[in-house]
C-alpha cells in the first residue's frame, strides 16, 4: 500500500514521512525530492524558471512514476493534490491522507525564511503572507478534503499515524 501525505507547505509532510520511515521500517519517498533528482534543479528554482504550469506537469509526471508492490510513505507537495486528476490517481494507488492544519498553527511552523523560500510566497510581506495562506487554504481544502483520512491538528505526528501503518500498535 502507498500512502501519500498531503496538506499545506509546513504540515509537516516531509518531516512526518521520515519519521515514519524510521519508527516503522517502511520506506519513504518525498515528491519533491523526486522531481529535484529528475531535473538536477532545486523546486524552487524550476518553479521560477519554468513556471507554475510546467513545474504542475512535471509533478504530475514524476508522481505517477511511484510504484511499489510493499508498503511506501510519500510526502507529496502542497499543491500536488490540486492539479490535474492527481488526487484521484493517489486515491486509486493507495491512501490519501491529509495533515489538517489550521493557519496559525502553519504559520507558526513556517518561518519567515522558510515562507521567502517558498515559490507561492517569496517576496510577500509579513501582513500579505496570513491572507494569502488563507486564501490558499481555503481553494485547496476541497482537494484535501477528497482524502482517505484527514488527519486533525492535535494528531499530525509519526507517533499517532503510525497505528494505521502497524495496526498491532492500536
Amino acid at each position: 500500500m502507498i500512502y501519500f501525505l498531503i496538506g499545506f507547505m509546513g504540515a509537516g509532510k516531509s518531516t512526518i514521512a521520515k519519521q515514519l520511515s524510521e519508527r516503522t521500517d517502511i520506506p519513504s519517498l518525498d515528491l519533491d525530492k523526486l522531481i529535484e533528482q529528475k531535473y538536477g534543479k532545486a523546486v524552487q528554482d524550476l518553479f521560477r524558471e519554468e513556471g507554475e504550469e510546467w513545474f504542475r506537469k512535471a509533478e504530475s509526471e514524476v508522481l505517477r512514476t511511484i510504484e511499489s508492490e510493499s508498503d511506501l510513505v510519500v510526502a507529496c507537495g502542497g499543491g500536488t493534490p490540486c492539479f490535474g486528476d492527481n488526487m484521484k490517481w493517489m486515491n486509486e494507488k493507495g491512501e490519501t491522507w491529509y495533515l489538517r492544519l489550521s493557519v496559525g498553527e502553519l504559520l507558526r511552523r513556517l518561518d519567515p525564511e522558510q515562507i521567502s523560500s517558498r515559490p507561492l510566497m517569496k517576496g510577500l510581506r509579513p501582513e500579505e503572507i496570513k491572507r494569502v495562506l488563507e486564501e490558499m487554504l481555503i481553494s485547496r481544502e476541497r482537494y484535501y478534503l477528497q482524502a482517505t483520512r484527514v488527519i486533525s491538528e492535535e494528531n499530525c505526528h509519526a507517533r499517532y499515524l503510525e497505528r494505521y501503518l502497524k495496526p498491532e500498535i492500536r
